[in-house]
Formats: structure tokens, sequence, C-alpha cells
């Protein structure tokens, strides 16, 4: 897409930004690291909010990273800096809800809503 004035242009890459980030939030609600992983690396966009989000859960779990592509991109990132994570998801604003349209786990609507200001 091509837009004529950087304000449209901003607008447009904001709700990029806002749709990949709450798809990634809901893949990380289902453990699918690597779905959360695949976006952030294709739009370039949150990586270290996945990997902080893989680390949580990880540590909360005992467990050690043993998928060879995050231990790369961890080292890549280096140390992750929540404060920073938090900063760019408030200035988001979104609003997420992933709930169940269906029996299985598998089958959820996420609906990403932007807060007003």
């Amino acid at each position: 897409f091509f837009f004529n004035d950087t304000a449209t242009t901003e607008i447009y890459t904001e709700q990029i930004v806002g749709s990949v980030r709450c798809v990634q939030e809901t893949d990380i609600e289902l453990f699918k690291w690597e779905r959360a992983l695949e976006l952030a690396l294709h739009y370039k966009t949150h990586l270290d909010t996945v990997l902080a989000y893989r680390k949580r859960y990880l540590d909360s779990m005992n467990l050690k990273e043993t998928n060879k592509t995050f231990k790369k991109h961890f080292d890549e990132v280096g140390d992750l800096d929540w404060a920073k994570i938090e900063a760019k998801e408030k200035k988001l604003s979104l609003i997420h809800i992933s709930e169940p349209t269906r029996q299985a786990e598998i089958s959820y609507a996420v609906f990403c809503l932007k807060k007003k200001k």
C-alpha cells in the first residue's frame, strides 16, 4: 500500500501493528508460540513481547528453552525490558477479547477494539 500523506501511513501502520499484536496475544494464550514468533518476524514488530511472554511462561513452569529458533532470537534481543514492552502495549491501547466459539479449545473468536484516548 502507498499513501500520499504521512498521517494516513502512520494510521495504517498503527492498525497493522495493533492487529498483529492482537493475533499474537491470542496465539500466546493458546500456547501457539511458533505462530506468535512467526508473526513478529514477518511483520517486524513485537519480537521482544513474544520472547518476554515465552520466557515468563517457561520460568513459571521451571523449564529451559529448547527450541533453537527461540534460542537464536533470545540471543539476538538480549535483555528483555518489561517496562518498554508494557509501554508499547499501553500505546496500542487495545482491548483484547477472545471467547470460545465451540467447545473445542482451538475455536476462538477474537476481537480487538481500540480504546478511546
